[in-house]
Protein backbone atom coordinates (compact mmCIF):
# COMPACT_ATOMS: atom_id res chain seq x y z
CA UNK A 1 0.00 0.00 0.00
CA UNK A 2 4.51 4.32 1.29
CA UNK A 3 11.80 12.48 0.75
CA UNK A 4 8.91 11.22 1.87
CA UNK A 5 8.51 8.98 -0.99
CA UNK A 6 11.48 6.95 0.52
CA UNK A 7 10.32 3.24 1.89
CA UNK A 8 12.59 1.46 3.94
CA UNK A 9 14.42 -1.26 2.05
CA UNK A 10 13.82 -5.07 3.52
CA UNK A 11 16.50 -6.24 6.16
CA UNK A 12 17.86 -2.80 6.61
CA UNK A 13 18.44 -1.45 9.55
CA UNK A 14 16.27 1.01 10.86
CA UNK A 15 16.54 3.50 13.72
CA UNK A 16 12.93 3.80 15.44
CA UNK A 17 12.70 7.31 16.43
CA UNK A 18 11.31 8.40 19.48
CA UNK A 19 7.83 9.47 20.41
CA UNK A 20 6.39 12.26 17.88
CA UNK A 21 9.60 11.87 16.10
CA UNK A 22 9.26 10.29 11.96
CA UNK A 23 11.46 7.85 10.48
CA UNK A 24 14.24 9.71 8.53
CA UNK A 25 12.75 9.75 4.74
CA UNK A 26 9.20 9.01 5.70
CA UNK A 27 10.19 4.70 5.41
CA UNK A 28 7.32 3.51 6.60
CA UNK A 29 5.95 -0.04 5.01
CA UNK A 30 2.50 -1.20 4.73
CA UNK A 31 2.46 -4.38 6.31
CA UNK A 32 2.30 -7.52 3.70
CA UNK A 33 -1.40 -8.84 5.04
CA UNK A 34 -3.05 -5.50 5.04
CA UNK A 35 -1.79 -5.24 0.85
CA UNK A 36 -2.76 -8.57 -0.16
CA UNK A 37 -6.06 -8.16 1.47
CA UNK A 38 -6.64 -4.82 -0.31
CA UNK A 39 -5.54 -6.21 -3.69
CA UNK A 40 -7.83 -9.39 -2.53
CA UNK A 41 -10.78 -6.78 -2.18
CA UNK A 42 -10.18 -4.86 -5.53
CA UNK A 43 -8.99 -8.11 -7.64
CA UNK A 44 -12.44 -8.49 -9.19
CA UNK A 45 -11.56 -4.65 -10.89
CA UNK A 46 -8.52 -5.01 -11.59
CA UNK A 47 -7.72 -4.64 -15.25
CA UNK A 48 -4.79 -2.97 -17.67
CA UNK A 49 -1.70 -2.03 -16.62
CA UNK A 50 -1.15 -0.95 -12.49
CA UNK A 51 1.72 1.05 -11.41
CA UNK A 52 2.61 1.26 -7.62
CA UNK A 53 4.61 4.34 -7.79
CA UNK A 54 5.95 4.00 -4.05
CA UNK A 55 7.24 0.42 -3.99
CA UNK A 56 9.13 0.24 -1.12
CA UNK A 57 9.26 -3.41 0.05
CA UNK A 58 7.07 -4.53 -2.18
CA UNK A 59 4.12 -5.80 -0.22
CA UNK A 60 2.05 -4.46 -2.71
CA UNK A 61 4.26 -5.76 -5.27
CA UNK A 62 4.13 -9.38 -4.55
CA UNK A 63 0.49 -9.70 -4.87
CA UNK A 64 -0.14 -7.82 -7.93
CA UNK A 65 2.19 -9.87 -9.56
CA UNK A 66 0.12 -12.95 -8.89
CA UNK A 67 -2.59 -11.24 -10.77
CA UNK A 68 -0.80 -9.39 -13.55
CA UNK A 69 -0.63 -12.15 -16.13
CA UNK A 70 -1.05 -10.39 -19.85
CA UNK A 71 -0.50 -6.82 -18.07
CA UNK A 72 2.43 -5.12 -17.06
CA UNK A 73 2.87 -4.13 -13.26
CA UNK A 74 5.20 -1.35 -12.97
CA UNK A 75 7.54 -0.69 -9.91
CA UNK A 76 8.98 2.27 -8.80
CA UNK A 77 10.50 4.11 -5.92
CA UNK A 78 12.46 7.52 -5.19
CA UNK A 79 14.49 4.73 -3.58
CA UNK A 80 17.19 3.28 -6.44
CA UNK A 81 17.16 0.23 -4.14
CA UNK A 82 14.24 -0.28 -2.67
CA UNK A 83 13.20 -4.52 -2.25
CA UNK A 84 10.44 -4.46 -4.87
CA UNK A 85 12.64 -4.51 -7.52
CA UNK A 86 13.66 -7.63 -6.10
CA UNK A 87 11.93 -9.32 -9.06
CA UNK A 88 12.26 -11.38 -12.09
CA UNK A 89 8.57 -11.63 -13.15
CA UNK A 90 8.33 -11.24 -17.08
CA UNK A 91 5.49 -8.98 -16.43
CA UNK A 92 7.08 -6.01 -14.02
CA UNK A 93 8.52 -2.82 -15.56
CA UNK A 94 11.22 -1.76 -12.93
CA UNK A 95 11.94 2.19 -12.93
CA UNK A 96 14.75 2.72 -10.04
CA UNK A 97 14.70 6.03 -8.46
CA UNK A 98 11.96 7.63 -9.36
CA UNK A 99 10.63 11.18 -7.59
CA UNK A 100 6.96 10.56 -8.82
CA UNK A 101 6.25 14.30 -8.30
CA UNK A 102 9.25 15.00 -10.60
CA UNK A 103 9.44 14.75 -15.23
CA UNK A 104 10.00 10.49 -15.10
CA UNK A 105 7.04 9.61 -13.81
CA UNK A 106 4.94 11.86 -16.74
CA UNK A 107 7.12 9.51 -18.87
CA UNK A 108 6.02 6.23 -17.10
CA UNK A 109 2.29 7.55 -17.65
CA UNK A 110 3.03 8.23 -21.10
CA UNK A 111 4.35 4.94 -22.23
CA UNK A 112 2.44 2.61 -20.05
CA UNK A 113 -0.77 4.42 -19.82
CA UNK A 114 -1.58 2.53 -16.43
CA UNK A 115 -4.95 2.08 -15.37
CA UNK A 116 -4.61 1.88 -11.70
CA UNK A 117 -1.92 3.61 -9.60
CA UNK A 118 -2.16 1.83 -6.41
CA UNK A 119 -0.28 2.14 -2.91
CA UNK A 120 0.69 4.05 -0.08
CA UNK A 121 2.02 7.31 -0.74
CA UNK A 122 3.95 9.32 1.71
CA UNK A 123 2.02 11.36 4.18
CA UNK A 124 3.99 14.65 4.64
CA UNK A 125 2.88 15.74 1.24
CA UNK A 126 0.08 13.33 0.61
CA UNK A 127 -2.27 15.96 -0.90
CA UNK A 128 0.21 16.39 -3.65
CA UNK A 129 0.64 12.84 -4.25
CA UNK A 130 -2.77 12.12 -5.03
CA UNK A 131 -2.97 14.81 -7.19
CA UNK A 132 -0.34 13.46 -9.39
CA UNK A 133 -1.96 10.03 -9.18
CA UNK A 134 -5.17 11.37 -10.45
CA UNK A 135 -3.56 12.93 -12.95
CA UNK A 136 -1.24 10.17 -14.37
CA UNK A 137 -3.72 7.42 -14.60
CA UNK A 138 -6.52 6.59 -16.81
CA UNK A 139 -8.87 6.00 -14.44
CA UNK A 140 -7.86 4.52 -11.00
CA UNK A 141 -6.50 5.28 -7.88
CA UNK A 142 -6.13 3.48 -4.53
CA UNK A 143 -4.27 4.76 -1.84
CA UNK A 144 -4.37 3.71 2.15
CA UNK A 145 -4.36 6.79 3.80
CA UNK A 146 -4.75 8.74 7.33
CA UNK A 147 -8.39 9.25 7.73
CA UNK A 148 -7.66 12.47 8.43
CA UNK A 149 -8.01 13.03 4.69
CA UNK A 150 -11.62 12.80 4.99
CA UNK A 151 -12.13 15.48 7.98
CA UNK A 152 -10.39 18.24 7.34
CA UNK A 153 -11.95 21.69 5.61
CA UNK A 154 -8.40 22.42 4.38
CA UNK A 155 -9.01 18.97 2.03
CA UNK A 156 -12.16 20.66 0.43
CA UNK A 157 -10.33 21.79 -2.31
CA UNK A 158 -8.83 18.52 -3.15
CA UNK A 159 -12.11 16.38 -3.59
CA UNK A 160 -13.18 19.38 -5.71
CA UNK A 161 -10.31 18.82 -8.01
CA UNK A 162 -9.89 14.69 -7.85
CA UNK A 163 -13.55 14.10 -7.63
CA UNK A 164 -15.54 12.07 -4.81
CA UNK A 165 -14.22 9.13 -4.68
CA UNK A 166 -15.93 6.10 -5.62
CA UNK A 167 -15.59 4.39 -2.55
CA UNK A 168 -14.17 4.19 1.23
CA UNK A 169 -12.93 1.68 3.09
CA UNK A 170 -12.56 2.72 6.89
CA UNK A 171 -10.33 0.10 8.54
CA UNK A 172 -11.14 -1.76 11.62
CA UNK A 173 -7.87 -2.33 12.45
CA UNK A 174 -5.15 -0.28 12.65
CA UNK A 175 -2.39 -1.23 10.77
CA UNK A 176 1.51 -1.40 11.67
CA UNK A 177 4.43 0.35 9.99
CA UNK A 178 7.57 0.34 11.82
CA UNK A 179 6.89 -3.67 13.53
CA UNK A 180 6.36 -2.08 16.83
CA UNK A 181 3.12 -1.72 18.07
CA UNK A 182 0.15 -0.38 15.67
CA UNK A 183 -0.11 3.11 14.54
CA UNK A 184 -1.81 5.14 16.99
CA UNK A 185 -4.18 7.10 14.01
CA UNK A 186 -6.87 5.28 11.73
CA UNK A 187 -6.73 4.63 8.21
CA UNK A 188 -8.83 4.47 5.42
CA UNK A 189 -8.84 2.85 1.78
CA UNK A 190 -9.38 5.46 -0.98
CA UNK A 191 -10.76 4.83 -4.27
CA UNK A 192 -10.94 7.06 -6.92
CA UNK A 193 -12.29 6.58 -10.12
CA UNK A 194 -12.46 9.43 -12.62
CA UNK A 195 -15.25 7.98 -14.33
CA UNK A 196 -16.97 8.19 -11.53
CA UNK A 197 -19.63 11.06 -10.99
CA UNK A 198 -22.03 9.96 -7.88
CA UNK A 199 -21.74 9.87 -4.61
CA UNK A 200 -19.19 8.25 -2.16
CA UNK A 201 -20.27 4.69 -0.77
CA UNK A 202 -18.56 3.45 1.86
CA UNK A 203 -17.76 0.00 3.78
CA UNK A 204 -17.34 0.02 7.70
CA UNK A 205 -14.76 -1.38 9.92
CA UNK A 206 -13.57 -2.98 7.06
CA UNK A 207 -12.25 -6.70 8.49
CA UNK A 208 -9.09 -6.64 6.66
CA UNK A 209 -7.24 -9.25 9.03
CA UNK A 210 -10.52 -11.45 8.80
CA UNK A 211 -10.21 -12.49 12.36
CA UNK A 212 -13.70 -10.92 13.66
Amino acid sequence: MGSEQLNLVAGAAVRHPGKGERIAGDRYYTEDPLASAIIGELGYFLSGNIWEPHAGGGAFTRPLLQLAARRKLIISDLDPEAAAYDTTDPWAVIWRGVDFLGATAEDIAQTYKPQWIIGNPPYQDVEAHIRRAVWLTRQHVVFLLPSTILHSAGRIRLYRECGNPRHIWHLAQRPSFTGKGTDPRNYVLVWWDKAHLGETTSTPCWDWRGDR
